[in-house]
């Protein structure tokens, strides 16, 4: 047996291996974007199957305080709550099974193209599977742990696709039920299986058009598999507890959805998307507001999205009589899946994403490899590799050299959410989002006594921080996430309380009710020695947040002085009738009285907080002490 045929028998290794080469240092990174919503030592997954009712009975994204409560993707979280289950909580594990995972999906993806082109050599559909596996467009899902969903989504609607073919060639119902089930199951880890419910009934069509009545069925069973899950969604979840806040640096169609700046950012987006598969360079885990434009017609991303869209339908009609010739087939693959993401339907998160591309990329490898493939052949498909012309080897290695480098050096953009932002932000400096992600990031290992920012490197670090937010500032000059980040680098790290008070009091212009904005507010009154000003936003943030510790210590500074603690002890009586055995304001409400030299007020208030509280042994012998004075 030659090594071609050893790869081919031995599939699912050499995909496994492929994946290992070129994902495998992602396995010292760490946690990158919004890894947290579904692994980390504080998400619910930790808890390993004890979280199972709890995962399918909540939404996807659920922040404190509701804030930030949407999607549904229980399977997701159920993925990682068996492996924290078995294997504890550890990135290395966790990056380990999103790599086999993509072993998985290029399985599967091989067995769909098998079929998809079974005139052509198999080696054909090998390199096809190669081309897709090599494209640096993947490494967000991969090494990016929260794209579980993707790579999930992805398998279950490709065994679907399995399924299908199966039930329309045999006549079998139980293919048909395992096509419904599948692609349920996938709806279950996310809705990018939607545009399968067109695909698969389509390429079914094409393959075997005597059979209407069997393809009819197979496309009133997938319909039924999405009213399935939304139907389960209904009865398992509290729709009625959704909240995801839009914000216009996401997405300015989510307040701008006119029908001129609708098209004008499909075609940016198609060319944008046609740039990445080209020319993977600028990578970004997130783009949003001014990395793409919305409004624009002779933007370069534009343009090329123009003629990309002449060139695919020029060719796509060219090829619609040899519906299964690869450059067809491609190009209906590509564009079908891209749908959802183009800001026709809907305005997608970040306008554009590398992830988006997930799916709609293997329409890109069919072209591209039948293209060089195309190169070498003249009327006879079955030509052999060896038989290839050095310009169609020459090209093919090329493109897997170059981006193997791509992938690799990507990787390590992606070690931890310093380096991510760090490298993202110089990638598109004009994002928003990204300059405040990489800002507000340093500040928050700058803050960390283990961070991991050298402590010789701090200095350097948070000037970048600062330089990140006022990017962000100057590119949105009412951001209140770059207001209150700048305000907050100033306060605690500069103790410059006048220039933060400068941006916090913008950003309260903006947003009154954000408790951050106000208790940064109080604190940088309280610094600058105004202490009306002190008292009046940090009555505003106790109310907003009651048991915040930082409200509740800085209340204690504040009312601590003679002139104010009376004022500051009626304030807490008054909330601790409605919640008596509350630890927290017993025990601000007892450091108050001793603050006013009322032992006797102070100790029973300390006791009462004690009380609910046995275990804090500091507390208790405080108690002890004053009790005997």
């Amino acid at each position: 047996m030659d090594f071609k045929s050893y790869i081919i028998k031995k599939k699912f290794l050499f995909f496994f291996l492929i994946s290992f080469f070129l994902y495998g240092n992602t396995l010292k990174n760490e946690y990158g974007l919004d890894d947290s919503y579904v692994t980390s030592k504080t998400n619910l997954t930790a808890k390993g199957l004890k979280s199972v009712k709890t995962i399918f009975t909540t939404h996807y994204i659920v922040e404190e305080g509701g804030t930030n409560t949407f999607e549904y993707r229980p399977l997701v979280k159920l993925s990682f709550a068996i492996e924290h289950q078995f294997f504890g909580v550890k990135p290395w594990i966790s990056h380990f099974f999103n790599l086999l995972l993509y072993a998985c999906f290029l399985f599967v993806l091989f067995k769909i193209v098998r079929l998809l082109f079974p005139d052509y050599p198999e080696y054909f559909s090998l390199l096809i599977v190669i081309v897709y596996a090599f494209l640096p467009i993947h490494v967000e899902v991969v090494a990016g742990l929260k794209s579980r969903d993707i790579l999930l989504s992805s398998i279950f609607s490709g065994l679907s696709f399995l399924q299908a073919y199966s039930y329309i060639k045999e006549n079998k119902i139980k293919y048909l039920i395992g096509s419904f089930l599948c692609l349920t199951i996938s709806f279950f880890s996310k809705l990018d299986a939607l545009p399968f419910i067109v695909l698969i009934p389509l390429f079914c069509f094409l393959h075997f058009r005597s059979k209407k009545l069997n393809i009819f069925l197979l496309l009133i069973s997938l319909i039924i598999s999405f009213f399935t899950f939304d139907t389960l969604m209904s009865v398992l979840i509290d729709q009625s507890l959704e909240n995801r806040p839009l914000e216009a640096y996401e997405n300015p169609l989510y307040f701008e959805h006119s029908f001129i700046k609708v098209i004008s950012t499909a075609l940016n987006s198609v060319g944008f998307y046609t740039k990445m598969l080209f020319f993977p360079n600028n990578m970004a885990c997130y783009y949003g507001f001014n990395t793409i434009a919305v409004n624009d017609f002779n933007s370069f991303y534009s343009i090329t999205g123009i003629l990309t869209i002449i060139l695919s339908l020029f060719y796509w009609i060219k090829y619609l009589k040899n519906y299964k010739h690869p450059v067809f087939i491609g190009i209906t693959f590509y564009f079908i899946c891209l749908t959802l993401y183009l800001n026709i339907l809907k305005p997608a998160p970040g306008i554009v994403a590398d992830r988006f591309l997930f799916t709609p990329s293997i329409g890109f490898a069919i072209i591209f490899t039948y293209v060089i493939f195309h190169l070498s052949y003249k009327k006879n498909i079955t030509i052999k590799f060896s038989q290839w012309t050095i310009l169609s080897k020459t090209l093919l290695f090329v493109f897997l050299i170059m981006n193997t480098f791509f992938v690799i050096k990507r990787n390590y953009d992606w070690k931890n959410e310093v380096t991510l932002f760090y490298a993202d932000a110089d990638h598109q400096p004009n994002s928003v989002k990204l300059n405040n992600l990489c800002g507000n990031q340093i500040l928050a290992e700058l803050q960390k006594k283990d961070g991991s920012i050298p402590e010789n490197e701090k200095p350097r670090y948070l000037k970048v921080a600062q330089q990140k937010l006022e990017k962000a500032l100057q590119i949105d000059s009412n951001n209140i996430k770059a207001l209150n980040n700048l305000s907050y680098l100033h306060l605690n790290f500069y103790k410059n309380y006048n220039e933060a008070k400068k941006y916090i009091v913008k950003a309260y212009a903006k947003d009154s009710l954000k408790h951050e904005i106000v208790f940064n507010l109080a604190l940088c009154n309280y610094n600058i020695g105004d202490l009306n000003e002190a008292k009046k936003f940090i009555k505003i943030a106790f109310i907003l947040k009651p048991d915040d510790n930082y409200t509740l210590e800085l209340m204690t500074e504040i009312f601590s002085n003679p002139d104010t603690v009376d004022e500051g002890i009626n304030l807490i009586q008054n909330k601790l009738i409605s919640s008596p055995q509350n630890f927290k304001l017993n025990l601000l409400l007892g450091n108050l009285f001793l603050a006013k030299r009322d032992t006797l007020n102070a100790v029973n208030f300390l006791k009462a907080a004690y009380n609910t509280n046995p275990n804090d042994k500091q507390l208790g012998e405080m108690v002890r002490i004053l009790s005997q004075q």
